[in-house]
């Protein structure tokens, strides 16, 4: 058997292989140095000669695409600490290995590093590390570290291909697979009889989030070649809660100069992923009482495979634009257009997908429930839980941990949600963990999957539970109405709804204006009412009394109720402040104070704030004019 000594990754588009090099070289420094990065820290610039010409390389460019052969290599480190001992580094994996260091104390705050980078025709995705340690501590200091793209020729000679056995009928590269254990084999061809080969094999089998480190498992097999084809066998199990399956492998043969690759498989495109049943462990539903069903929200935190739509062939998805809305349309094998919310382009073909959808609710008690499947019974595991609640003026979280031993398949948590005009959303996550126990006794938790649903709600300012009454006035704002308009029409969705109107100023009986007003009413005989703006109330010079009256309060719940009072004049302002914490006795509440103003005062701000030892929080704010002499 024999480990794989390179590590590839399809991230969804992605596929990334660290790949290889050799010893020196000498080009003109480039200038790439991050914007971001102090002048005076240490740095280092990577460059490349292709061609007789040196380029350039930088971290965060697409990566850069390179054909194979040997290529001059060159670091510039600058803005070195005179005197400090470095590590100055660089390293490739690859289908070649090569890494390399100049390492002391250092004379110059300036220093080069030339080698040279052989890069093979089965390179694919690779990377270059550069760092930068100081050692002069003693200490391991990684001052900087970068690591920069390549893009190979990633060759493919299409002696290997894989190949699994459904139903007793051996299906060559499915492109899907359901639930089960299946004998697969790989397939060699082309062979010389007589010679040493090797297969280095492994595969990525992944759940609702693709960890590319625990999802893969590797193998190898090692023979002397009979005739020019040969079968590896190997076998995989798919479980309801499998989304892709992803098979590579690479070939070696031992020719005189040693081991050397001769051909590989590796999938780099969307449509070479076997798609599985990919069944969440974890759903969240919410009741419908109008409908009377059970409907599941979206697990934002899934990977999108299982609705997914591969296009294969450039130009059979082209992004579209209707009234600043963009969308992806894409043409199938029988010419049927199909839309998606985005599309993403690889190697002759696109995968498409929409976006996770969020819920929206009225306000409302709602049955939800969180349905744990696909677990083995008598297996220990624990669910970590998260509930955030965002309201319009406050936020609030509770979690909870449960532990325990699956009787059944499948465990349902009930809970009810409660929707208010001012929630805005309520966000829920959960864990699943499994418990494993090592062989030294102890227990280890291991995720098996996560989740996180939304639901959206109104958003609205909820009523405010202050009045304030100054001088026994209750404090209202001064409404001027705009009379006499025809046509108005209310136009959108709370909040954000109002009334747009048409004016005719000159009475010709042609519009000569639209408005738009928040607050408008019919008078019952065709014309239009509409407030125009609000004034706030006037306060004279005095000392003024003021009374704060509160409802909808918890009997019995402790509050702590906020004034705070702001004094604005002409050049000058200041504030007074006062807290109140009271038990609430009934649902009402009253608190009194008083404020002094004079002649010069130009305005009175009176900011009230409530908040509850169970999260609720309120707040309003009251504005008044004063005489503002000079």
């Amino acid at each position: 058997m024999y480990s794989v000594r390179k590590t590839r990754s399809l991230s969804i588009c992605l596929l990334m292989v660290l790949s290889a090099l050799g010893p020196i070289a000498a080009p003109v420094a480039a200038d790439h140095e991050e914007e971001w990065w102090p002048d005076d820290w240490p740095s280092f610039e990577l460059s490349i000669e292709i061609g007789g010409s040196w380029e350039g390389l930088h971290p965060y460019d697409d990566p850069f695409e390179i054909g194979a052969g040997t290529y001059d290599m060159q670091i510039d480190y600058h803005t070195l600490d005179v005197g400090s001992n470095y590590t100055l580094s660089w390293s490739m994996y690859g289908i070649n290995e090569d890494w390399g260091d100049l390492e002391g104390n250092v004379t110059s705050e300036n220093v080069t590093d030339t080698w040279q980078m052989e890069v093979s025709e089965f390179d694919c995705w690779f990377n270059v590390n550069v760092a930068i340690i100081n050692n002069t501590d003693g200490q391991w200091d990684n001052v900087r570290s970068e690591n920069y793209d390549f893009k190979g020729e990633c060759t493919e000679y299409g002696t290997v291909t894989y190949s699994a056995d459904i139903g007793g009928t051996w299906v060559s590269e499915p492109d899907e697979m359901d639930v089960g254990d299946y004998d697969m084999s790989w397939d060699v061809t082309s062979l010389t009889t007589g010679e040493e080969y090797k297969l280095d094999y492994w595969y990525y089998l992944s759940g609702q989030r693709i960890e590319f480190g625990s999802d893969r498992v590797e193998d190898g097999y090692e023979w002397v070649a009979t005739g020019t084809d040969a079968e590896i066998d190997w076998n995989v199990s798919i479980s309801a809660t499998d989304c892709t399956l992803q098979p590579e492998s690479m070939l070696w043969e031992n020719t005189s100069s040693g081991w050397t690759v001769v051909d590989q498989y590796w999938v780099g495109q969307w449509s070479e992923v076997v798609l599985l049943p990919c069944e969440s462990m974890l759903t969240v539903s919410w009741f419908n009482d109008d409908t009377g069903d059970w409907e599941e929200l979206d697990n934002l935190w899934s990977n999108n495979w299982a609705g997914a739509g591969i296009y294969e062939g450039l130009g059979s998805c082209q992004e579209m634009e209707d009234e600043g809305d963009w969308y992806w349309e894409c043409m199938d094998d029988d010419g049927n257009d199909e839309t998606w919310d985005a599309c993403n382009e690889g190697d002759e073909e696109y995968w498409c997908w929409n976006f996770h959808e969020v819920t929206f609710l009225e306000p409302g008690d709602y049955d939800v429930q969180l349905e744990v499947s696909h677990l083995e019974v008598g297996s220990s595991y624990a669910l970590d839980l998260r509930w955030f609640h965002n309201g319009y003026f406050d936020s609030t979280s509770e979690d909870d941990y449960i532990e325990f031993t699956a009787p059944s398949d499948t465990l349902t948590l009930n809970q009810t949600l409660t929707i208010g005009l001012g929630t805005c959303n309520e966000e829920f996550e959960a864990y699943l963990h499994e418990n494993v126990t090592d062989g030294s006794g102890g227990t280890d938790h291991i995720t098996i999957q996560e989740g996180r649903w939304m639901i959206e709600g109104p958003c609205e300012e909820p009523p405010s539970p202050f009045t304030l009454y100054y001088d026994g006035v209750e404090h209202e704002e001064i409404a001027h109405n705009m009379t006499g308009l025809e046509d108005c029409q209310e136009m959108g969705e709370p909040p954000e709804s109002g009334y747009e109107c048409y004016v005719d100023y000159d009475g010709d009986g042609n519009w000569d204006d639209v408005r738009w007003f928040e607050d408008c009413s019919d008078d019952g005989t065709g014309w239009w009412e509409c407030v125009e703006y609000y004034e706030n109330p006037f306060i004279s010079e005095g000392n003024h009394s003021m009374e704060v009256e509160l409802e909808d309060l918890e009997a019995g719940t402790g509050y702590q109720l906020n004034v705070n009072v702001y004094h604005h004049k002409q050049f000058s302002s200041w504030s007074d402040h006062a807290t109140e914490e009271f038990n609430a006795s009934s649902d009402t509440h009253s608190y009194s104070f008083t404020v002094e103003t004079d002649n010069f005062t130009c305005g009175l701000t009176i900011h009230l704030s409530i908040s509850s030892d169970d999260g609720y929080y309120a707040e309003d704010v009251f504005y008044f004019t004063g005489p503002c002499e000079e």
